[in-house]
């Protein structure tokens, strides 16, 4: 009994966890920018008001002001900058290779 107590304490804490983090990622995707150099996304850099770091080529610049920090913070999600930019950066590896498979594509076709 207190085993089964306890799995659905984790599986609640776990999920409250999980929607924090997707809401961590939501709210650094929607402050982001495109990077000027490759084009790939740039997020804001979490403690600064206006620099962001690419997730490609790791360019980082100074830009439009973002409040990141506070907008993480008031949605309870502040913990979860480093795993929501680690899953960004996932991302971007994942559309980065679909894009050189549909560049490979591409050149095939033309033959």
């Amino acid at each position: 009994m207190f085993r089964n107590i306890v799995r659905e304490i984790t599986a609640g804490v776990r999920e409250h966890n999980m929607k924090r983090l997707k809401k961590a990622v939501a709210i650094i995707r929607d402050e982001s920018l495109t990077c000027a150099k490759c084009e790939a996304l740039s997020v804001p850099i979490k403690g600064t008001h206006n620099k962001y770091r690419c997730l490609e080529c790791n360019r980082q610049f100074a830009n439009t002001k973002h409040d990141v920090g506070s907008m993480l913070s008031r949605n309870d999600c502040a913990e979860f900058y480093d795993k929501a930019v680690s899953h960004l950066k996932g991302e971007a590896s994942v559309e980065a290779d679909s894009n050189k498979d549909d560049d490979v594509i591409s050149s095939i076709a033309r033959f």
